[in-house]
């Protein structure tokens, strides 16, 4: 596979990415940007230290969508860690293995379960951090992104437990395109 492969590759899964209607406009930017971007060598600045010639050596699979973990719970477990626990499962959120309490000021939820608020509050937000103009793989990652947690904490909030994330992969395949929630 060469690079040219590589974004064909990338270009197909973003097109095939579940769409939200209030994600569309930043899965459309990214993708555009994507295909924009010359694939990063050691000849790109930013990249002169960087090989990714292995990315181009190898097909990819598209990661199991599932938040399903057939594993040992005490995986995540910290002990005397008194925090919100959110756990993903090959980048899905798992709701029935976080631990989470909404307390006056803070609220969790998915980008898929917000409400209407919610949801301006994550398209005025998502994508315009991270410069995708410079960067080939964060303007994958917007064109990819369907899902995530929205973790909204009120101003002069005081007190309260910390966030714990914990991100695991439970898959067969030795290579994945996926991309892994994310917090606003």
């Amino acid at each position: 596979m060469s690079a040219i492969d590589f974004n064909q590759q990338a270009i197909a899964f973003a097109q095939e990415t579940q769409k939200a209607s209030f994600l569309s406009e930043v899965q459309q930017a990214g993708l555009d940007q994507f295909k924009a971007l010359p694939f990063p060598t050691r000849k790109t600045e930013d990249w002169k230290y960087t090989s990714l010639y292995a990315l181009t050596k190898q097909d990819y699979n598209r990661a199991i969508q599932t938040s399903e973990l057939a594993a040992d719970e005490t995986l995540f477990v910290i002990p005397d860690l008194d925090a919100h626990k959110l756990v993903f499962v090959n980048g899905v959120f798992n709701e029935s293995l976080s631990d989470f309490s909404e307390q006056d000021g803070l609220s969790i939820t998915t980008f898929s379960q917000a409400s209407n608020d919610q949801q301006a509050a994550i398209s005025g937000s998502l994508g315009k951090i991270a410069d995708t103009t410079r960067n080939l793989f964060t303007a994958l990652n917007n064109a990819q992104v369907n899902d995530g947690v929205y973790v909204s904490v009120a101003k002069k909030r005081s007190g309260g437990k910390a966030n714990s994330n914990c991100s695991y992969n439970d898959c067969s395949e030795t290579s994945l395109l996926g991309f892994f929630s994310l917090f606003l």
